[in-house]
Formats: C-alpha cells, structure tokens, sequence
C-alpha cells in the first residue's frame, strides 16, 4: 500500500473518530471532506476558502482533504469516507463519488455543463462551471492579443460532447490517456494560430506540459485559470473561489434538511494571463488586464 494511501485512510480514520466522539467544537457536527482533482496545492486552497465560509455560517466542522490522481483512486477515497458531506470539483469525481457512497449528500463545484440531466437524476447538487461558451470566451480572449487567421484547435477528451458552435469555430485535436504525448508532439506540424485547452485534458496530462509544448511551437494558448498559473498564456474561467463560497451556503441548507437544491450557475468570472508566456511569444496582455484580468508572475 503506498504511503499517500495510507495517510488518506488515516486522515478518514481519524474525521470518523473525532466525530464519533463528539470532539469538534460544534456538537454532532457533518465531518466533511474535499475530493479534489486539481492537484494538492489547488486542493488546499479550495479547502481553505470553505472552511472559512462554514466557519461564518457558524460550521466549525474541519475539511478533510483527499486529492486522488486517478477515477480508480477517486472510487477507493470516497469508499472510505463515512457520513457526513462530500465536495467534489468534477463531474466526473461527482459520478464516481456517487457510485460509491448512494446516500451521502455530494456538492459538486466545478461540473460540466453536458452532465447537468445526468448528476440531478443521481442527486447530486452544486454548480455547472464548464460550458461551451467559455471554449468560445477563451477564443475572443486569445484573439485581443494575438494575430489569429488559420483554425483554432481544440484540445479534447476524445469522446466529450461539443455543442455546434465550438465545431464551428475550432478544430478538434481529441486527445486519450495513450494519445496525449503524441498530439502535444504535432502541434507546430498541424498549421494553427491558436490552441484552446479543455478542462476534460487536465486528467491525461499537466497542464505545465501543454503549456511547455504550446510554447516551444510558438502558439498561443488559453484554458481555464489553473492552465495559466501553470504557463499559459491565457485563463478564463468561473471565480472557483466564489463557488466554494456558495458551495459552503449549500452545504449549510443541505444539511439543514433541504431537499429542492439544483445546479446553479456562476456569478463571477476570473481573467489571468501568463506574463512569461506573453514575453515568450512577443505578445503584450495589456488589453487582457484592462477587462479586469491579472498577471500571473514570472515563473
């Protein structure tokens, strides 16, 4: 057993125990606990803004973290964890939380827009961050600061659904767990003036890869705001911070006994753009920091 299996089966071990005993500051308190995908420094972070939401809302209930790195490893931590309240950043940690515990309330908070019809019919409340609008947000983002006059590409899961106006505006470069390295590999042979990265790519390959590769050939890239912290050019995407906020409102009327709770949308949205990436590729972000965006540092 590896030792980051063993921590996360103690971290479980130990929220069941305190609960048990009563030991938290508030009587009978939810143990509660972030599943996240995002990596375990994004993780925490997520974790941090939710604790201090429930601690306003009068929750002083800890968040337990677990940040499984693969769907199998996802199914195992939510296996593990008893009673309580589960959080989740994808839908597809949503789906396999759900088939491994069918009771426990589940809050996703960064869900795909495709999957709303299916998460409501298993139960599973929280907000829909992934749309087809922000592939098309992030185009007209790329294309205030950059010359784009050949095809955008895509970067996909291969068998992810795409609405008619992305397939309209962008080719798709469908990408699997075996076929990431050798897309990434023809970039600067595909002829593209641009290169747009889905959420979905984030579970076959780093986002610092894609952005490194992006980079070497010379094309101009955006994705959501983790794809640029990690040296991309461009980030959009929901403010992930405000829907852990709200996720914390949610889990407070979840666990007050509401049952009517829905999918919601974002309220507010993030720009960030990379400024080494945009020394890289001689580009100025300027106009992307007068529409409210930020500068990611040098890294």
């Amino acid at each position: 057993m590896s030792a980051r299996c063993v921590r996360r089966r103690l971290l479980f071990a130990f929220g069941a125990w305190v609960l048990a005993r009563g030991g938290l500051a508030q009587d009978a308190a939810p143990l509660l606990a972030l599943l996240g995908t995002s990596g375990r420094q994004a993780d925490e972070r997520h974790a941090s803004v939710l604790r201090a939401a429930l601690e306003s809302l009068g929750y002083s209930a800890p968040v337990l973290i677990s940040s499984p790195a693969t769907p199998r490893a996802m199914r195992q931590a939510a296996r593990g964890f008893a009673g309580g309240l589960l959080f989740v950043d994808t839908s597809e940690a949503a789906l396999a939380a759900r088939a491994m515990q069918a009771r426990t309330p589940i809050i996703g908070v960064e869900l795909r827009d495709a999957e709303a019809r299916q998460l409501t019919r298993r139960g599973i409340a929280g907000f829909t961050a992934s749309t087809p609008e922000l592939a098309l947000k992030r185009l007209d983002l790329l294309r205030d600061i950059a010359p784009v006059r050949r095809p955008v590409l895509l970067l996909a899961r291969g068998q992810e659904p795409l609405a008619r106006p992305v397939q309209d505006r962008m080719r798709i470069l469908a990408v699997s767990k075996a076929s990431t390295a050798s897309a990434l590999a023809r970039l600067s042979a595909i002829g593209t003036d641009g290169l747009i990265v889905d959420e979905t790519v984030r579970r076959y390959s780093t986002y610092r890869a894609v952005a490194e590769h992006s980079l070497s050939a010379g094309i101009p890239s955006a994705g959501d705001v983790g794809y640029a912290e990690a040296g991309g050019l461009i980030g959009y995407a929901p403010d992930a911070d405000d829907l852990y906020r709200r996720a914390a409102v949610l889990a407070q009327r979840m666990l007050n006994g509401a049952t009517d709770v829905l999918l919601g949308t974002p309220q507010s949205y993030r720009i960030v753009a990379s400024l080494r990436a945009a020394r890289a590729l001689s580009l100025d972000p300027s106009p992307l920091v007068s529409r409210g965006g930020r500068l990611a540092p040098l890294r």
